[in-house]
Parts: C-alpha cells; structure tokens; sequence
C-alpha cells in the first residue's frame, strides 16, 4: 500500500477521498464538487489602482438538500483512514 504522506493532494483525492465518498453513499455527479470556489476574493483599493486577492476556494464540497459543507484533503491526510460521514 502507497504511503499517503508521499502523495500529492490531486492524488490523495482521486486514490482516497472520491472512493470514500462514494462507498459512504454520496453521489459524486449531483453532490460533489471538487476544486470549488468559494469566493472571486476581496477588492484592494490604493488610489486610483485596484486590484483583487486570491480567491477562497474549498478542495471538496458536499451538498445535501440546502447545506454545504467543505472540507480540505490535506487534513484527511493526517487521518487513517478518512472519516466521512
């Protein structure tokens, strides 16, 4: 078995966490999103300049009925095996 702690984020998602989701029963095509932005990120005014920070984005979010809810593989990574619910 691959050691997670060597793998990438994109790949600890594809090999550990979309697997996870689905055997817990989520629909990956209407309730998953991967890669979702949260925010276009807040405006920086100086003067007559303006500019925009970077954006909030969530690597994964859950929709089921009106809620959503966001979570950061990074963190799954630190878990044995990934707790979803």
């Amino acid at each position: 078995m691959t050691n997670k702690k060597d793998l990438s984020e994109r790949d600890i998602c594809t090999k550990f966490i979309t697997p996870a989701l689905e055997q817990a029963g989520w629909d990956i095509v209407t309730q998953v999103r991967e890669e979702f932005s949260l925010t276009k990120g807040r405006i920086i005014v100086r003067g007559k300049l303006h500019t925009r920070a970077r954006s909030k984005r969530a690597d994964y979010v859950l929709f089921h009925m009106s809620m959503a809810i966001t979570f950061d593989p990074l963190l799954a990574n630190k878990i044995d095996p990934p707790i979803l619910c």
